[in-house]
């Protein structure tokens, strides 16, 4: 039994001893110093390759989210005042008058209107209209008002001028209806009316009252 034992004993290579294994460790590292020395001797690490290429592709410009508009010229326009931004006291016409294709517009005389005031005394148109005695004439009033409360007189002319006014009526319903005077001759008619709001105006015509 002994004899098989020694027999393994020497067939197993034998182990290295402490003192070789040092001297092995100390030879690797020798070696890694020196190594390290010969590549700092010529240079120094080299930096890696960069990765990084350049894209091929250009990169487009890029529009503006908003472009500058064209402006477009403007026209101004004239706006066309409708008959009641007319400033002052509207205007009174004259209807019932034979012969007459439209109402005949009168003269305006003393007013007072939105803080504008005039004074004109009794008005004789140079112009006037022929009717026959006791015709009814109608007064209206352009553009068409309300108003509190109307009076009317006629006045004989003589030498282009009027004389003392005769009453010719009142009242305060629309439309205002006159006679013309029974007497031949030419009156001047006179028409007052009040809107309220302090605002007055009187109107004339010419007429001629055939005998």
């Amino acid at each position: 039994m002994k004899s098989r034992e020694v027999s393994l004993m020497q067939l197993l290579p034998p182990k290295p001893s402490a003192l070789r294994i040092v001297r092995a460790v100390r030879v690797v590292i020798v070696v890694g110093l020196v190594s390290l020395a010969a590549g700092c001797g010529s240079g120094g690490l080299q930096a890696a390759p960069s990765t990084t290429t350049a894209s091929s592709t250009p990169t487009p410009d890029v529009p503006s989210a908003t472009p500058n508009p064209t402006p477009v010229p403007t026209v101004a326009r004239t706006a066309t005042p409708s008959p009641t931004e007319v400033p002052g006291p509207p205007e009174a016409g004259l209807g019932g008058v034979p012969g007459a294709d439209a109402d005949v517009l009168g003269a305006l005389g003393t007013f007072t209107w939105d803080g504008l005031t005039s004074d004109a005394p009794l008005i004789v148109p140079s112009r006037g209209q022929d009717v026959a005695p006791g015709t009814p004439l109608v007064v209206t009033f352009v553009p068409a008002r309300p108003f509190d409360r109307w009076e009317a007189a006629w006045a004989p002319v003589r030498a282009g001028e009027a004389g003392d006014p005769v009453p010719a009526g009142d009242g305060t319903t629309d439309p205002i209806i006159l006679l013309t005077p029974a007497r031949a001759g030419v009156w001047s008619l006179r028409v007052q009316a009040s809107f309220g709001g302090g605002n007055h105006g009187s109107w004339f015509w010419r007429v001629q009252v055939a005998p």
